[in-house]
């Protein structure tokens, strides 16, 4: 059995997530995992969790990861450009700071914060409704990579190479297109179904982690029941090529896959071939 270790923050780990324990941060922040009644309120700000300073192209230990966020939401909410002139900045910078507000309300279950300007630092921050910083510079990117892990994101791999990336998008697509009639809701039928709890139940006490593990789990005991089924009436040279599969196989190295990484696997053979020919 494959051993995962999935590092977030200090003790906090895996069981919590599926407990629903929010994670305490520095200075008692809570963040908590996503619940399924906030996963489309919450996706739409998604980018600005797994995007990287690597991702924007800044050295991080130089510029504010956070503040290029807020910056490039800015133009996105400009038709791609940065807003020009005092007055559009000053209205492009409060609508994207009022979505990432929203982004943080969302993750912190209901925490009100507020932007703020620290003259010594000349840097922008969130505050508490007693202007406590909560969220800054110096500790959003913890907070993102906790985010990630919490609920199963992650970051967009960087290819080096054009045409790997170009392939590599070819590849997404395909896996799109294969899996486009089955979505989070066919998961949230199957739970519901299998273990019998109406989909009120789960809206509003699932979070994704919990949503994610009780269906793979589900899909799994239902392959174990069908591998045991068929090696009862199987004979023996047929039994010995059955997959060799147990309930208490871990689910969790699979959920914390990037599914980046099986791309390749994944790919229609139009793209395989047209991979090798760039060899």
């Amino acid at each position: 059995m494959e051993l995962i270790v999935v590092n977030i923050y200090k003790d906090y780990d895996i069981d919590d997530i599926l407990l629903d324990k929010p994670c305490v941060f520095e200075d008692n922040l809570l963040l908590y995992p996503i619940k399924i009644k906030d996963r489309k309120e919450f996706y739409k700000y998604a980018n600005f969790i797994v995007l990287s300073a690597e991702h924007y192209k800044v050295d991080e230990d130089e510029q504010s990861i956070l503040l290029t966020a807020l910056t490039n939401h800015m133009g996105s909410l400009n038709n791609n450009k940065y807003p020009d002139g005092k007055e559009a900045i000053d209205k492009f910078f409060d609508l994207a700071s009022k979505d990432f507000i929203k982004l943080f309300s969302i993750i912190t279950r209901g925490q009100v914060l507020q932007v703020a300007f620290n003259q010594e630092e000349q840097r922008y921050l969130f505050v508490n409704e007693n202007g406590i910083p909560i969220i800054t510079d110096w500790n959003f990117n913890k907070i993102r990579h906790i985010i990630l892990k919490q609920n199963l994101m992650f970051e967009p791999t960087i290819y080096e190479d054009d045409d790997v990336a170009f392939w590599a998008e070819k590849a997404k697509k395909a896996r799109a297109k294969q899996n486009k009639n089955f979505g989070e809701w066919e998961k949230i039928n199957i739970v519901s179904c299998d273990k019998q709890i109406n989909y009120d139940y789960i809206r509003d006490n699932y979070n994704l982690l919990q949503l994610e593990s009780d269906y793979h789990r589900i899909i799994k005991n239902r392959a174990v029941e069908d591998v045991n089924a068929w090696r009862k009436v199987c004979d023996e040279k047929g039994a010995k090529s059955l997959p060799k599969i147990n309930y208490t196989d871990s689910i969790f190295p699979e959920l914390y896959k990037n599914p980046e990484d099986s791309l390749w696997k994944d790919a229609d053979d139009t793209i395989i071939k047209n991979m090798q020919a760039l060899e």
